[in-house]
This record gives structure tokens, sequence and C-alpha cells, in this order.
């Protein structure tokens, strides 16, 4: 049972008030919902802040029954029911949710109180929505521990302060970038292990409906999405499917080697009778894009000399944007990738892939700068040797699939040495790349 409430009688106790009734304009809340329209919207931006920096609280309260629970034991509490379960148990109790729940929400606050202090700041202050910080935390636990834990939680923090808006997707895009540019090590050996634990499965539904899935790499992935679509898109105006309906009716027919079709019933109707084969077989014209910058392709480079240094600065003064498409011939089976030339507005069309492939671009900046006042010899090689004692990590680089968000370095060069990949710069359609940003 919980132990809420319990203490002396007339005691003072947290929450006894109901929300309802407490002083509205104590909490700076409208006294009444009769305003005007700017009136409404001021009141939802300080609503979302204010839930904020509730949940804020909230976490810092689970964090504080974490410490006095649950820390005196961890370390040599081998019950099958440990400290840390018993903890979760009260909570769930407590606020009447499962202890599942529970022991997300204590995961959460241990996380934000100890990897994650500046993003915790963000809550507080209102930053950041309370529904991504399970996606922050979840898409970090690879840094735990780790000496860059807390340029990553900085780099978070500073990001989530920029003004603009966010969506899963892109938060979970920061959180790769910034993880995958800080040690693409632990980054490839997760792909690797990954890449082991692709699979295929089925699961039964309700109602006489099953789910399949299968895991792939990225790119295969994207081809077979691109793929489906361009088969469940063989229909008229007029059928009466939604847009998954058709897709999961494709991928059938594509397994099946059956047919396709609309399914209007209009004698006039030109697919009627779709060859999903047919469909499939041009599959090799698909193009997948891959964003990243010079210094990807060419690899890790050592940061312990000014040569090796100077290289990678160079790389990023003279070419930054970069698109790695895999070209296959017709006859080349589905799961190759095809290239298509990519224009500046495809990039410019992927906000985040802009910000995750030339975030380290300061240092050429910096070498631009110099040029008009020093040798651009020297400039260039003062300017490698502060960016590679400053954060030679980032050499390995990062990449951008579009609809997937990040790959790791290794990953790009992976798609990059395939003898049919096509690699062009990003720009004017000259040999000339994007600049710097």
């Amino acid at each position: 049972m919980s132990d809420r409430g319990v203490g002396a009688v007339g005691a003072a106790q947290v929450g006894s008030v109901p929300w309802p009734e407490r002083d509205h304009a104590a909490l700076g809340l409208p006294v009444s919902f009769d305003l005007p329209v700017d009136g409404h919207l001021d009141a939802l931006a300080d609503l979302a802040a204010g839930a904020g920096y509730l949940e804020w609280r909230r976490y810092r309260h689970v964090a504080a029954l974490h410490t006095e629970l649950v820390v005196p034991e961890e370390d040599y509490d081998e019950r099958a029911v440990d400290a840390y379960a018993q903890c979760a148990a009260r909570i769930a109790t407590a606020l009447s949710v499962s202890q599942y729940v529970a022991e997300r929400l204590l995961d959460n606050a241990v996380a934000l109180r100890d990897r994650l202090p500046r993003v915790f700041e963000c809550l507080r202050d209102g930053v950041v929505s309370p529904t991504f910080i399970r996606t922050i935390v979840s898409r970090t636990e690879l840094v735990h521990g780790r000496p860059y834990q807390e340029q990553v939680d900085a780099d978070i923090a500073a990001a989530l302060r920029k003004p603009g808006s966010w969506s899963t997707a892109r938060v979970r895009d920061l959180c790769d970038q910034m993880v995958y540019r800080r040690d693409p090590d632990a980054v490839r050996e997760r792909r690797e292990e990954a890449l082991k634990g692709r699979c295929f499965f089925t699961e039964a539904g309700l109602d006489g409906m099953g789910t399949v899935g299968a895991t792939m790499s990225a790119e295969r992935a994207a081809i077979v999405a691109r793929v489906v679509e361009r088969l469940a898109a063989q229909v008229c105006k007029h059928d009466s499917r939604s847009t998954g309906a058709r897709a999961s009716d494709a991928l059938f027919a594509l397994v099946k080697h059956a047919p396709f079709g609309c399914d209007c019933a209009r004698p006039d109707c030109a697919f009627t009778v779709v060859d999903a084969d047919e469909v499939a077989a041009t599959a090799a014209r698909i193009v997948i894009h891959v964003v990243t910058d010079t210094t990807t392709l060419t690899g890790p480079v050592p940061a312990t000399t000014t040569a090796a240094a100077n290289s990678a600065a160079a790389d990023r003064a003279v070419t930054d944007g970069v698109a790695v498409d895999e070209v296959a011939p017709e006859e080349t089976p589905i799961e190759k990738v095809v290239a298509e030339e990519t224009t500046a507005y495809t990039v410019a069309a992927d906000a985040v892939a802009a910000e995750a492939v030339l975030a380290q671009d300061v240092a050429a900046e910096a070498v631009a700068t110099d040029e008009s006042a020093v040798d651009e010899d020297a400039a260039v090689d003062q300017i490698a040797v502060e960016a590679a004692a400053a954060e030679p990590e980032l050499v390995d680089g990062v990449g951008y699939i579009a609809g997937l968000g990040i790959i790791s370095g290794v990953h790009v060069r992976d798609l990059a040495n395939d003898p049919d990949a096509v690699i062009r710069p990003l720009g004017d359609g000259t040999d000339t790349p994007l600049p710097a940003t």
C-alpha cells in the first residue's frame, strides 16, 4: 500500500491542497479563460514551460528517492528484488502506474542527474519538452561513464537552446550526431553487433491481424521502403485504401510475386493489374542519398602530429559538402543503391543533415578569415593544431541518410567504397562544393 500522507495528525503535508483549489494567481496562472487570442497563446507557451519545470521537479524527487533508497545498497545488493526494484515499486504505488513505467521514470531521473545535468537544466528552464527526455536518455546510453560524457551533454544542451522547433526524429538525430562524433570506435563496435543481430520476425495481432518485420542496415531499409512505396503508388485516385494499407498489400505482392492492382473497379482504370515483379525490377533506378563531408570520406586521421592535423584542417577548408550515392546498373539486385545527382536544395531541405555534417567547420572559417592577414600555409597549420588539440576525436565524422538519420563515419566509408558508388560535391553544379557553415 502507499505510504503517502503518513505522519502526525494536523501536520503539513506535501500536496495536501488539490490543484484546482490552489491560488492560481499565486502560481502565475490566468484566473480566467476569458482572454484575447494573444493571451491564450501566451498562456500556452507559459504552460509548456511550466510543464517542463514540473517534470524537472518530478525527476528531482525520483532521483532523491534513488539516492536515499538505492545508492546505499547498490554495490552489494544481490537480491532478486533488489533496492532498485523496490524503489520503483514504491514509485509505482504512489503514482498508480505499472512497475515498468516506474522503472523507466527512475532510469530517466538517474540519467538526467548523473549523465545529462545540462540537458536536465534545459528541462527545468522549459527549453525542451518532457516528451523528448526518454529519447535523449536512450540515445546517449553509449556515453555513460566515458571521458567525453560531459561534452556530449553540453553539446546537446547547447543545440536544444537554439531557436527552432523539435520533433522526435530531429532529437534522435541530434543525439546520434553528438555521440557518433565523440566516439567513432564505440559506434563501430555497436554497428557490428547490430548487424550480427539483424533478424526477421512475425507477431500475432488482434482481430485476425499479424505483424511482419525485419531489421537490416539503414541503406537496405531505405531501398525496401522505396520499392514498396513505388509499387503502392501504382493506383488511380479512386483507390479506396489508405497509404498504409496499399503499402501492406504491395509488400505481400512483392514477396508472393502476385499481381497488384487498384481496387476502384472502374473499367477504364489503367492500374487494374500491375506486375509487381516488373516494378521491382526497376528498383535499380532508386536513389539513396548519403550526405557527409570530405574528412569523413578520408577516414580517421591521427591527431598526434602536425602534418595529420594540417591535412584534416585543409580538407575542411577546401571541400566540406559531399553527397555519397551508390550506383547500380539496371540488372543490379534491389538491395543495391543507385545514384542521381544531388543538388544543394536537397541538403537545405534536411536541416538536421546540414547541422550534422558541417558542425565542425569552425576551423575552416577561421582559416578563411586569416588568409588575408598571414601566409596561407602558416594559418592552416596553426588552426589545424588548435583544432586537433581541442577536439581530435571529431575527425572520424558522420553521415546522414534522409528519413533514417545519422550514420557513423565507418558506415559512410563502407558505402563509399562500393565500386558502384558515386561521390558528388554539393554545390552549384560545378566542382566547387558548398561553403563551410
